[in-house]
């Protein structure tokens, strides 16, 4: 038939229109179907678009309260620095002769550090993968990282169960104090299924506040609970969680309950960090030097060398002497 002019239409009668595919109770079934999963996948998107929004909203909440507290906290310190310098003066006295880094020792450090793959794994022991992203942590101003931490300690700890001049020490990760106090003691029971750690002398508990490190000893030989904080802080729910840790592993261990009536709390004068970024590094020394009983003879100034030298200490896997 001849094809219809340009501008005329033909309308469909009603019997055409029955018998064409459109009028298909299955294509109008279809076509709904269609409809209604486009709409889902569109819900489906808003959704996931506001559940993103929230979370980089959050993110963004999170690491602008992080600086705030960066700032405050340096701040703060900027206002004490004479009087903090005053004390660690009184605190360090003539401190010990430091090992130094030689050439060859910082050329390894210049290549750990230096740019590359950031998943490369540079070391493992114990359990622990360090990468180029973890040693990273320890350049310039950055915090300190739970691989960085962790792996140190762990080597603090190979390091006195070497030496019988030095006291028996038993290191917790760094998960431990969060877990204790917002889970209880049943959460961390099985964690030292493997250790008695009342047959230690000295244990070493790394705690993490959100955007600060500290360290807490408790001290089996002088029945003491210490709290050591570079930025001079306090915590007494730290203390009171870490009497009740060890009086809990003596039920659930010994299957007696441990008298810890005479045992003392303290939180002492430490060496003040100046800035907001080196907590890790002074928790880190902090651990070290109470496992070998010594004093805490380094300051603010010694922390860019203190952050090279446990580059290289990570990458041997020992500390330096």
């Amino acid at each position: 038939p001849p094809l219809p002019r340009r501008g005329s239409h033909r309308l469909a009668t009603p019997r055409s229109w029955e018998a064409s595919t459109f009028a298909s109770p299955s294509w109008i079934a279809d076509l709904a179907s269609r409809y209604d999963a486009s709409s889902r996948r569109r819900e489906r998107a808003l959704v996931d678009a506001e559940v993103r929004a929230e979370w980089f909203a959050g993110r963004r909440q999170e690491r602008d309260n992080a600086l705030a507290e960066r700032v405050a906290a340096r701040l703060r310190l900027g206002e004490r620095e004479d009087e903090l310098l005053q004390e660690e003066e009184q605190l360090v006295g003539e401190g010990e002769l430091l090992p130094e880094l030689n050439e060859e020792m910082e050329v390894i450090i210049d290549g750990a550090l230096a740019v590359g793959d950031p998943n490369e794994v540079l070391v493992s022991e114990f359990l622990i993968d360090i990468r180029r992203q973890d040693v990273a942590t320890l350049s310039g101003l950055s915090w300190l990282n739970d691989e960085v931490i962790n792996f140190y300690l762990q080597l603090v700890s190979r390091r006195n169960a070497a030496d019988n001049l030095l006291p028996k020490v038993h290191v917790f990760n760094t998960f431990f104090y969060p877990r204790l106090v917002s889970k209880g003691y049943k959460s961390v029971a099985r964690w030292t299924k493997k250790v008695d750690v009342f047959s230690k002398e000295l244990l070493l508990v790394p705690v993490h506040l959100g955007v600060h490190w500290c360290m807490a000893l408790v001290d089996f030989r002088d029945r003491k609970i210490s709290y050591l904080d570079s930025l001079g802080g306090r915590n007494p729910e730290c203390l009171a969680a870490l009497r009740d840790y060890i009086v809990s592993e003596s039920l659930d261990k010994k299957k007696t309950r441990m008298d810890v009536s005479d045992w003392t709390e303290a939180t002492p004068s430490t060496p003040k960090q100046l800035n907001g970024s080196d907590c890790g590094v002074f928790a880190c020394l902090f651990g070290e030097y109470a496992a070998r009983g010594r004093p805490f003879s380094f300051t603010q100034d010694h922390m860019p060398y203190f952050r090279r030298r446990i580059v290289w200490e990570i990458l041997n896997k020992k500390l330096l002497q």
